[in-house]
């Protein structure tokens, strides 16, 4: 093996290695973007290089569909979610406090504001 050969084959490796994880990491948005994108990267660059193209290959492959998991499954749920804790904490508002409030801050800017006379 040459050594851009074997180069290429740690790169492939790494790439498949980044890309499993990034599947099985796939819930942590955070670690999913960071192994999804150089297991990407890597499997790529292993892919152009190397001859064990089906392990950069499946590495990439495993990289999107994690990235794809993320995006149409839990992005939604998060949207859900929050629209719902936004929903209840709209409905559990006290309206006689925030009248109170409004009321107080009105009297506050009169008092500071002179009249015109």
């Amino acid at each position: 093996m040459t050594e851009t050969t074997k180069k290429g084959a740690g790169l492939a490796i790494t790439g498949f290695v980044l890309g499993i994880l990034a599947l099985v990491f796939c819930w942590c948005p955070i670690l999913n973007w960071v192994l999804a994108i150089l297991g990407v990267i890597f499997g790529l660059i292993g892919l152009f290089i190397n001859r064990l193209k089906g392990l950069a290959l499946i590495g990439v492959i495993a990289a999107v569909a994690a990235i794809c998991i993320w995006k149409f499954y839990y992005v939604p749920k998060i949207q859900n979610a929050a629209g719902d804790l936004f929903k209840e904490v709209i409905e559990n508002v006290d309206k006689d406090k925030v009248n109170e409030a409004v009321q107080e801050l009105e009297d506050a800017v009169k008092e500071a504001v002179p009249a015109e006379e």
